[in-house]
């Protein structure tokens, strides 16, 4: 049985559903927030009964050890029985999901718009409200003529506009829209240390980063601007890490001016960095030495000789689970700090995922 300060609660219509058998709960920093509970039993459905009231498409709140960390709703609801047991599976999606599954209908021109003046007006018919993270150089510098490309979904659109910005866009317990101005994350989590608080660890350390990288994208004319310097504006960042010459080529999303196109290739740089370092952790419980749960975005100073490991990485996504099996654990997604983006369900090219971390028991 959990310990009192870890139950996972579902909240609906002001009733509190616990007692699971499985929990898990997904935290990324540049993605939208999930959840999935199951319970199951042998005896008469005494608790499944209660469950009956939930069903896809509500709202609900999901709190870990008497935490907020979901504002959201259900997705699907799956129960099966048979003679000697029953189940049921709840499965559901942080609010601004919505963001991302639907598409705007009516397209408009933000003519000299701030990427926070969009936002407001791109989420308005959703209710969904609009955190700033950080601060960015360029986050008050109008665009000056964007447009919502033919079924493109909010969650894309403000992303796509957001990364000549440097920001990336996440979500927060209360389900509102986050945009997070690309660096480093805030410190104030606990260190993880080989032999302390590690549970057990993978680390994948990489060289996939590019000696340079040239763009190219497509601009909208103008009196001042036409023909070639519009259709094709051209742009070059170095690394000055990479000692061999592996130059790469980045046909880039439409941009307002040549300086977001060169802004968009230092945050690819950046981004290379970023990976060459990734690591999943787990720990054992939800909670840190302060009480808080951990989080996403935060800045976590690793100690693990075995890895290679000393010193301060960044965290990508923290995941929640309880079972009867393996009890109570966090699994905390790690990469050097750095400026990052990620499109919302996938992952940039040459990055690849880093496994569960599993540890093969001798013969």
């Amino acid at each position: 049985m959990p310990k009192l300060s870890e139950y996972a609660e579902i909240l609906v219509e002001g009733m509190r559903f616990r007692d699971w058998t499985s929990v898990k709960v997904y935290l990324p920093r540049a993605d939208t927030r999930r959840f999935w509970f199951t319970l199951s039993e042998a005896a008469p459905p005494q608790k499944t009964f209660s469950l009956l009231r939930l069903r896809p498409g509500m709202r609900v709140q999901i709190y870990l050890a008497g935490q907020l960390a979901i504002s959201g709703f259900i997705t699907i609801r799956q129960a099966a029985y048979d003679a000697n047991s029953h189940a049921v599976r709840i499965e559901g999606e942080n609010w601004p999901v919505d963001l991302q599954q639907s598409s705007v209908l009516k397209p408009e021109q933000f003519k000299g718009y701030t990427w926070e003046a969009i936002a407001k007006k791109v989420l308005q018919p959703y209710g969904i409200g609009l955190v700033l993270k950080g601060s960015s150089p360029d986050i008050s510098k109008p665009f000056e003529n964007e447009t919502v490309q033919p079924g493109e979904s909010p969650w894309n659109f403000l992303d796509r506009l957001g990364r000549s910005r440097g920001l990336t866009l996440t979500d927060d317990a209360q389900g509102n829209l986050v945009a997070i101005a690309t660096g480093t994350g805030e410190g104030g989590q606990d260190a993880l240390v080989e032999g302390k608080n590690i549970l057990r660890a993978v680390a994948v350390i990489s060289d996939f980063a590019h000696s340079e990288i040239q763009g190219a994208g497509q601009m909208n004319g103008t009196d001042k601007r036409w023909g070639k310097d519009a259709a094709q504006p051209a742009a070059r960042v170095t690394n000055p890490n990479v000692m061999r010459y592996r130059p790469l080529y980045l046909l880039s999303e439409k941009v307002s001016t040549p300086e977001e196109l060169k802004a968009r290739l230092n945050q690819e740089v950046a981004w290379e960095t970023s990976a060459e370092i990734q690591a999943n952790i787990v720990v054992q419980g939800w909670l840190q030495s302060s009480g808080k749960l951990w989080e996403p975005d935060k800045m976590v100073k690793v100690t693990s000789p075995m890895l290679m490991l000393d010193m301060e990485l960044q965290t990508e996504s923290v995941t929640f689970t309880q079972d009867n099996t393996s009890g109570t654990l966090t699994t905390l997604a790690l990469m050097k700090p750095g400026k990052r983006e990620i499109e919302a369900g996938g992952m940039n090219p040459g990055s690849k995922p880093v496994p569960e971390p599993q540890v093969q028991q001798p013969q």
